[in-house]
């Protein structure tokens, strides 16, 4: 009797393995390019500091990883909560 029951659990487990074996595999698709940017005040990416340093890590990173890269420049001064420019000069 422990051998029938034995039997059936092997078969059980073998048609569990079978049937698995023949299901529909996932169709995987290409992923999209990832793309960065980096977007500076109005001192630009020319400012030889923390705008031209990230840009030229971003430029780095582009070309190492081979990501997409581009920069953004604000047009306008960024204000405070008064509503003065935070850049004195």
């Amino acid at each position: 009797m422990a051998h029938r029951s034995f039997l059936k659990l092997v078969i059980s487990i073998l048609a569990l393995l079978l049937i698995s074996g023949c299901a529909k595999q996932p169709v995987r698709t290409k992923p999209a390019k990832f793309r960065a940017a980096v977007v500076t005040d109005v001192g630009g990416i020319g400012d030889l500091s923390f705008n031209a340093m990230a840009w030229s890590g971003l430029q780095r990173a582009g070309k190492d990883l081979g990501i997409d890269v581009k920069f953004l420049e604000s047009e306008e001064a960024a204000l405070d909560v008064s509503g003065e420019s935070i850049h004195k000069g």
